[in-house]
């Protein structure tokens, strides 16, 4: 058997009702025995080999494990129950904070428990949660990584597909959806062991020029009036032909919603520095938890191959510097190589790499990010690695609203229903519904 210090296994919770079984050519004694002595043994892959008398092939269908360990996590469910369950259970026993009823979505065990190394609790990340954990620690952050030490790496193996997408957060997963269903034979590439990116952690809205509910509501919106809020937020620095594309097709992307089966209302209200009401909201909480609850299962059903836990260290190029596909490291498999006809960055931002914040906005230094863990500004590096133009990266925004010493954003719909902010003399400064990009400033100094 491979060695198996770097795999991953599910958190024992109740061991009564699980049985043991083993697969044809797994009894390997001396795997087992591995874990059962030393610091290993304090691991979650010790403790079912001392508790059950457990072999590796409890937790292990076969040999070799894939960068997504979805067939550990079936495992896992076999013996404690889908997510979902869990998080009733959690309810059912009264607990006031239940990682399992997250608003990430995570449905893989093995996020957060690991069988060969300390587990951690994912939701701390960005939470200051005491969630005590068996076998674990509060959190291992997920550091910025220096990608030109893969420059010269040589993967162990090709493969090919038409379209590689780079990050599974909203807008990977819609294109992975709808290539997909073009008839490509796509691979959507995402780092993190969750699917989402920043857009699990949107709370606001979405804004639509002309959808039915402002429609509904006898709002008369323009694609010029949201030109021209988006130009006089961004103080003309923004890209005007990009923002009109964005809002001419804002209501094609909300129907495209809808046709998953998405209900969202239209915010009664200015918000933002917009001059209509168009942010559009669910009323079950952050919306884009809801939008990824909708997105996922449709890119599950396309066929799409996904893979988490599949960071991509380098785009590969010919001697024109047309990219050609890309080098993935991969949590079990190592380095390989995806040849493909395209490649699609949706990668997201950089904001929880500290070291690009204050390159570019050297007062924001050490300031904390309510960006998701895995934000480290990867696709910047790899296209320009390559050759890609890159701007804007100093138009950093600063958000006015986070709880205190944590990296919790609260949503600015708690302003537009008569929220206000106030100094520490407890006094109001500053006007509560104007833009994001004037508060933040207000707020600092």
């Amino acid at each position: 058997m491979k060695t198996l210090s770097r795999l991953t296994l599910c958190a024992v919770l109740t061991l009564t009702s699980c049985s043991v079984a083993f697969s044809a050519g797994m009894s390997d004694v001396s795997g087992k025995a591995l874990y059962q002595t030393g610091k290993k043994a304090d691991y979650l892959a010790g403790y079912h080999g001392k508790a059950l008398g457990a072999d590796c092939a409890v937790c292990h269908p076969s040999q070799s494990v894939s960068d997504s360990e979805r067939e550990i996590d079936a495992n896992c469910q076999k013996c404690h129950g889908t997510y979902q369950q869990l998080g009733q259970k959690d309810k059912s026993n009264g607990k006031s904070i239940s990682a399992h009823q997250g608003h990430l979505s995570i449905s893989s065990c093995t996020t957060c428990h690991k069988g060969h190394e300390e587990s951690f609790a994912y939701c701390n990340n960005c939470h200051i949660f005491n969630m005590p954990m068996k076998f674990g620690r509060a959190k291992v952050p997920y550091a910025p990584e220096d990608l030109s030490f893969y420059r010269n790496a040589i993967p162990n193996r090709e493969e090919t597909a038409d379209i590689v997408i780079v990050g599974g957060g909203g807008a990977g997963m819609v294109a992975a959806i709808e290539l997909q269903k073009a008839g490509k034979k796509v691979v959507l590439l995402e780092k993190m062991p969750i699917l989402g990116g920043s857009s699990l952690l949107a709370t606001g809205g979405m804004n639509v020029v002309g959808s039915k509910p402002q429609k509904d509501s006898g709002v008369k919106d323009d694609v010029d009036t949201f030109v021209k809020d988006s130009l006089h937020l961004g103080k003309g620095k923004n890209d005007q032909d990009l923002i009109r594309i964005l809002g001419t097709n804002s209501n094609d992307a909300y129907e495209w919603f809808e046709s998953l089966g998405g209900q969202l209302e239209l915010q009664k209200g200015k918000t933002g520095g917009t001059t209509n009401p168009r942010q559009l909201y669910t009323k079950s909480g952050g919306i884009g938890r809801y939008m990824v609850e909708m997105i996922e299962p449709a890119l599950v059903k396309s066929g799409a191959d996904v893979r988490v836990n599949s960071k991509v260290v380098r785009l590969v190029h010919d001697k024109a510097g047309q990219v050609t596909g890309v080098i993935v490291k991969g949590k079990n498999s190592g380095l390989y190589q995806i040849n493909a006809k395209a490649v699609i960055l949706a990668t997201g931002s950089y904001a929880n790499n500290g070291a690009l914040v204050a390159k570019y906005n050297p007062q924001f230094e050490g300031i904390i990010t309510t960006a998701q863990p895995g934000s480290h500004g990867d696709g910047i590096a790899l296209a320009s690695e390559v050759g890609a133009q890159v701007n804007h990266l100093e138009r950093v925004q600063i958000h006015p609203n986070a709880a205190a010493g944590t990296t919790i954003m609260i949503t600015q719909a708690i302003r537009n229903n008569g929220g206000i902010l106030v100094n520490r003399s407890g006094k109001r400064f500053v006007d509560d519904q104007a833009a994001r990009n004037k508060l933040g400033p207000e707020i600092l100094w």
